[in-house]
């Protein structure tokens, strides 16, 4: 449809069928090029009958769940976690998914009001501005408590050596 307005190119594509010796079979290899961050990125598939937009289109999406689990390993620490159950699979990929979605959610209400450019940041991007955000506060206080470091160090020591709990007797039972 006309609009009147004039067309932007956000990518430029270039598409061939290819046999790599690597891999068995024949591949698609689609070349993109955004012109506005003067970059290139090829994409490799096995899909031989989509287009090169459908390529760039899936991969897109793709991209998204590639990103939340990347967050979920390295800002999360969801590798880490030991699992035994199917019923802890799901409560920690709940709990990452909720975690997830309040920070996309605070890197949107940033971007409305002003704080952000309209351009979303990553989800390391958010950790990194709360982490510098809470390193002033931290200086701040330091400064303007003259026994902020004392009272702080006097809760460290407490905290250098802790008891074990005692147990309680076990009951037999017969």
């Amino acid at each position: 449809m006309e609009t009147g307005k004039k067309e932007k190119v956000i990518y430029h594509l270039k598409i061939s069928t290819v046999r790599l010796n690597s891999l068995p079979g024949k591949h698609r290899i689609v070349q993109s090029f955004d012109p506005a961050k003067k970059t290139t990125t090829y994409l490799l598939t096995n899909e031989l009958t989509w287009e090169g937009i459908k390529i760039v289109t899936v991969y897109c999406h793709r991209w998204v769940i590639e990103e939340f689990f990347r967050n979920a390993k390295q800002l999360l620490d969801m590798e880490g976690a030991t699992v035994r159950s199917e019923q802890g699979v799901t409560l920690a990929l709940c709990l990452v998914s909720w975690i997830d979605f309040l920070l996309h959610l605070e890197n949107c209400k940033q971007c409305t009001a002003g704080k952000l450019s309209k351009e979303s940041l990553t989800i390391p991007s958010i950790v990194r501005q709360a982490q510098f955000e809470n390193l002033e506060a931290f200086l701040e206080r330091i400064k303007n408590d003259e026994n902020f470091i004392e009272k702080w160090v006097e809760v460290e020591k407490e905290n250098i050596e802790r008891k074990r709990k005692r147990r309680k007797k076990l009951v037999v039972i017969e």
